[in-house]
């Protein structure tokens, strides 16, 4: 046993220790990736360059500055579920609500997104919850067979600057 905690020790101080200088943050996904930390492995992406091109660069405020889209960033706020569901029938009741979503409300932005095993509908780009508990509201009011799934839910949002 004192073999073994002598041992230790040694091997500890046998390690180089690198300083990871956190002040500068990284331009770009891929950047953030392939950067080394202690203690973990090495990521390397192989992406043609057109590609990292196209990929948003960090902006402002820990906001994503969208390329193409000059004027628009991505940043936390809130936006409205309006449906949520896992069976085979998900994908197309999902855009059905988006469908009838844009019809009533022709200014909301719907989005529809998959991240397994889910399908949702999300509604709206809203900086505060005040501002998207209102238009849920209002989609509670125009909707009412769908109030009881119709909720305020943190997400990332498009914001124009």
């Amino acid at each position: 046993m004192t073999a073994l905690l002598l041992w230790i020790p040694k091997t500890t101080y046998a390690q180089n220790v690198v300083t990871n200088d956190q002040s500068t943050a990284p331009a770009s996904i891929f950047e953030a990736l392939e950067s080394s930390k202690p203690g973990e492995g090495r990521v390397i992406v192989f992406v043609p360059s057109e590609v990292r091109k196209r990929v948003g660069t960090v902006g402002p405020q820990g906001g994503q500055i969208l390329h193409g889209e000059t004027n628009i960033s991505l940043r936390g706020g809130f936006r409205i579920q309006v449906y949520v569901g896992n069976l085979k029938t998900s994908k197309q009741e999902a855009y059905s609500r988006a469908s009838r979503v844009n019809r009533l409300f022709p200014g909301e932005v719907c989005y529809v997104t998959y991240k397994a095993p889910f399908w949702k509908l999300l509604v709206g780009d809203f900086i505060s919850h005040e501002e998207a508990h209102k238009v849920a509201k209002e989609l509670k009011q125009s909707m009412p067979d769908l109030a009881q799934e119709i909720y305020v839910v943190r997400n990332r949002i498009r914001y124009h600057n």
